[in-house]
């Protein structure tokens, strides 16, 4: 599925630094998701 988003915007009349602007927002989610991860503090009563 996200394959088929990023070649989509490869395909379509997308200038490159959007395409690589797309791609930076992915990587600084999945930062943001594994750091996120790491220091969720878990409440069990």
């Amino acid at each position: 599925m996200l394959a088929e988003s990023v070649g989509g915007l490869t395909q379509a009349a997308a200038p490159p630094w959007l395409v690589g602007l797309v791609g930076l927002g992915l990587i600084g989610y999945g930062v943001h998701m594994l750091v996120a991860a790491r220091y969720r503090r878990l409440v069990l009563d």
